[in-house]
């Protein structure tokens, strides 16, 4: 360990350096013990490895099995400890140190209070919002676009997503740290109280539709809020896409619909959303007749439609659950007016983005103008009848 003899060896701040380069491992092993297993798990890898060692161990034996890259192992609860702390407060010699620091009780208590309410700061979640803040700062007058373009790429570099199942609140409190910072009180009390739900198991993070539709029925959001949260909602939109969200009423059920809008070679827009009223449905069977394809639809099927700038629907498609991460597609139809400008492709690109979102990892569809479905990416596969596209 060099750190005391200045930054002409290594110091304390590489640790903290190496954490912004991609696929960087930092390993500061604790024992011999530690050293020798995960010297030998990582070295041979092709990235930047860094190993520091320390001046002293930390005197702890882990089971070999026990050690793992990435994962921390606990040793003892951190609200033992501050509750032993509280008990000891009392004594001259500690008394007098924790005044210097402003540590009193009421702090331990009210520490204690938050992390039962909202759960803890995950490292990750910070790195990843102090590099947003210091870009920020540096690009005061960024576009929405850059901005969440930069958040997009954080999220990736610090595989947030892998945080979810421990920390299911990660996706919503790094939008609270970032782009909702400072910003709106009301919406801010919103965000945490999903993640105080989050942290109790009675809101799950893939499945937050309903509380956010409650939050912009009863909320009055600017465009930039609106514009994050729907982001913020759904990972698999761009940074540059031009999205809305769209509150429907399905008897007493309000839904929280995204719509994505497109440029297609005709140089008009379309917006591609799933239908709001029935008649739609009924429309899009019309478009199948003319297309001479036969479809029956049932309340198994969930449908995905394209409007052009006046509100007529133009294409669509349908499918159904097959198994928990398998869809069948049923059929693609678009009106002749309106093929050969790239729209049946825009609409496949969304509708593999929405599908993805929801965690498919397979559609299948039937033997039918497999050349189409060959550019998209179907392939033959013996465990399928028809043609099958991994996502």
């Amino acid at each position: 360990d060099y750190s005391k003899l200045g930054c002409s060896h290594h110091c304390y701040t590489d640790v903290s350096l190496f954490t912004h380069f991609k696929n960087s491992s930092i390993v500061i092993p604790g024992t011999n013990e530690e050293f020798k297993i995960l010297f030998k798990k990582i070295y041979k890898q092709k990235n930047i490895k860094y190993f520091r060692i320390p001046e002293f161990s930390h005197n702890i034996n882990f089971k070999n099995k026990k050690i793992v890259f990435g994962k921390a192992i606990k040793v003892t609860q951190g609200k033992d400890i501050l509750e032993q702390l509280k008990m000891e407060l009392g004594s001259k010699p500690i008394k007098k140190k924790c005044m210097l620091a402003g540590l009193t009780i009421e702090r331990i208590d009210q520490f204690l209070n938050d992390i039962d309410k909202f759960g803890v700061l995950t490292k990750p979640v910070v790195f990843a919002s102090l590099r947003y803040e210091r870009w920020l700062d540096l690009n005061p007058e960024a576009t929405l676009q850059a901005r969440a373009s930069i958040l997009q790429e954080l999220y990736a570099d610090y595989d947030l997503d892998s945080l979810l199942d421990d920390y299911p609140e990660t996706r919503v409190r790094l939008f609270m740290m970032t782009c909702f910072k400072e910003n709106n009180a009301d919406l801010l009390n919103e965000f945490q109280s999903m993640v105080r739900d989050m942290r109790q198991n009675k809101l799950s993070p893939w499945n937050i539709h309903e509380r956010i539709s409650e939050i912009q029925s009863s909320i009055e959001l600017n465009e930039e809020e609106t514009f994050f949260l729907a982001r913020m909602l759904f990972p698999h939109v761009d940074a540059a896409d031009y999205v809305e969200l769209v509150t429907t009423t399905h008897g007493q059920e309000a839904r929280l619909n995204l719509v994505y809008q497109t440029e297609c070679r005709d140089g008009q827009l379309y917006r591609i959303r799933p239908p709001f009223l029935p008649k739609e449905i009924a429309q899009f069977h019309s478009i199948l007749s003319e297309s001479a394809l036969s479809g029956t639809f049932t309340a198994e099927h969930e449908f995905l439609f394209a409007f052009n700038s006046r509100n007529r629907l133009v294409g669509g498609l349908y499918w159904k659950n097959m198994e928990k991460d398998r869809i069948h597609l049923e059929w693609v139809a678009v009106r002749e007016k309106y093929q050969k400008i790239a729209l049946s492709k825009r609409l496949m690109a969304d509708f593999y983005k929405r599908m993805k979102h929801r965690g498919i990892q397979a559609i299948t569809v039937g033997f039918y103008v497999e050349k189409f479905f060959f550019r998209q990416g179907f392939k033959i596969d013996k465990r399928y009848g028809g043609l099958v596209k991994k996502l």
